[in-house]
């Protein structure tokens, strides 16, 4: 999760500068906090949820190593 708060918090803020021209630095951060931290945690969730099932079975088979 860590790894992807910096991203997701630079895009929300340029969004809600450009898109919706909101220049209040208390409803930017009410924003960052509310919308922010929840996103966060569901795009991490969803891709080590991704990982755990694509990702380890592709590189780390058991059965093979227990076959040898």
């Amino acid at each position: 999760m860590f790894l992807f708060h910096r991203p997701i918090w630079f895009a929300l803020e340029k969004m809600m500068r450009s898109l919706f021209l909101v220049e209040n630095v208390h409803l930017i951060t009410a924003s960052l906090v509310f919308l922010g931290i929840p996103l966060i945690i569901g795009v991490s969730y969803v891709l080590l949820t991704l990982y755990d099932r694509y990702g380890i079975t592709a590189w780390y088979r058991p059965k093979t190593l227990i076959s040898q």
